[in-house]
């Protein structure tokens, strides 16, 4: 099935990603006149920006590098810019503060911009064979809880509901670059794409009697998980709130430190504002009311693992964990994570390879027999994409989700979603 996808590959439209790359290359300058504006004429990703920052500004070193520089990565800017911002709502506001606010804004759209031209804009048309086809290289054993891609990797172009501009489809990362990849003449693209399968699959084995419950009432857990903490209605739970639940949902099974938690909500777009200590009251809430069976299972898991010394799968994949035993603190605390990390996302990722292998041993092959030419052509994460004639797709589409929805079963209901388009932003 891997093989067929890597030799299928998925068909550019070259004009597409020609038209993205002018419109990035004047994104860029924009950027920089914006950045000359606030601080003079810099590089966004000049070494004098740490002058600029810590200097000039004035701003608090979150990290520093092994050189002993002040660290100005992504995750570093990310929190202070948090930071910042906690100040701005405390009242505590002046010039300087505005003004880095505004420099970090630049710094990260720069680099956003950049990498979307250099690494995937650029790259893809540096790909693509003599019929506007990419073919990525699928690695079905470098990870041991996902798939991952290479050569070009398209496992990491960007979620389109996670940009900044996320109602803008012109300046929607992720939207533009799916609406680049398109199915031929006469074909459609679609996809189908296993909903929340982490989550369903945590719920499945920690068999936490509220996770299980929201599941088989086929609620949003996100949103439910929110309207529980605020007391409020589901349907009143704003989108940025959701983000903030949909993240601890999934921190609380790989035991995600409230740290981490905050860095990944400064780092989202956009940024979501919240102390270390908000968060940990979180997860204690979490824990304590919301799904209190999910704390239960991590602690049997982690007890098994170190008499055992290896965790499994739902389907008995093993892990060996010889860090359970180190006499370094930083490795053992690491390895307890992976405990109950490797039973939930490998147990996914099982799941999505029963399902491929289902299609191609039934589901494809009654297709091909009846003349339809369905043809596998990539997987990303929990979805698989197939190129289909145009006046099949819908069967099309309905054999393969129903495929993968009944490729194992769980005590809790596990769910397809199904979508069809000339490109993969249509059917995503």
């Amino acid at each position: 099935m891997l093989s067929r996808m890597e030799r299928n590959g998925m068909m550019i439209d070259r004009g597409h990603f020609e038209a993205f790359h002018s419109d990035l290359q004047r994104w860029l300058g924009e950027e920089r006149s914006k950045l000359a504006d606030l601080v003079g004429e810099h590089n966004p990703n000049s070494k004098r920006m740490i002058g600029v920052l810590f200097r000039d500004l004035q701003l608090p070193a979150i990290k520093l590098t092994a050189g002993g520089q002040e660290s100005t990565d992504d995750e570093t800017l990310g929190i202070l810019k948090a930071q910042l911002k906690a100040r701005q709502a405390e009242g505590k506001d002046s010039d300087l503060v505005r003004t880095g606010v505004a420099v970090i804004d630049c710094i990260q759209t720069y680099r956003e911009f950049q990498k979307m031209d250099s690494t995937y804009v650029l790259g893809l048309l540096g790909k693509a064979d003599a019929h506007d086809r990419v073919h990525t290289t699928i690695n079905y054993t470098k990870s041991v809880s996902r798939l991952s891609s290479e050569d070009p990797n398209l496992q990491n172009i960007p979620n389109p509901d996670n940009s900044p501009f996320v109602d803008d489809p012109i300046r929607n990362m992720g939207l533009r670059m799916r609406r680049g990849f398109i199915a031929r003449s006469g074909y459609k693209i679609i996809e189908a794409d296993y909903s929340a399968i982490e989550m369903v699959v945590g719920a499945h084995l920690t068999q936490d009697r509220n996770l299980m419950r929201i599941f088989r009432e086929g609620l949003d857990p996100h949103r439910y998980a929110a309207s529980q903490f605020l007391k409020t209605p589901m349907d009143a739970v704003p989108k940025p709130v959701r983000t903030q639940f949909k993240t601890l949902n999934f921190a609380s099974f790989y035991d995600t430190s409230a740290m981490t938690i905050q860095r990944q909500l400064a780092l989202m777009q956009p940024p979501i504002d919240m102390t270390e200590e908000e968060c940990q009251g979180l997860i204690n809430w979490y824990f304590a009311e919301f799904a209190p069976d999910v704390l239960a299972w991590k602690d049997r898991v982690r007890r098994d693992a170190q008499a055992d010394g290896v965790v499994r799968t739902m389907f008995g994949r093993m892990r060996w964990m010889p860090g359970l035993r180190s006499d370094i603190k930083r490795v053992k605390r690491a390895t307890e994570r992976e405990c109950t990390n490797f039973p939930i996302q490998g147990t996914s990722r099982d799941i999505l390879c029963i399902g491929l292998a289902r299609l191609w041993e039934d589901t494809l092959p009654a297709l091909w027999y009846a003349g339809i030419d369905a043809q596998p052509i990539m997987t990303v994460h929990d979805a698989v994409a197939i190129e289909a004639p145009a006046e099949h797709a819908e069967l099309v589409g309905m054999l393969v989700g129903e495929t993968m929805r009944t490729a194992v079963e769980l005590s809790v209901p596990v769910k397809v979603s199904v979508g069809i388009g000339d490109n993969w932003a249509e059917a995503h």
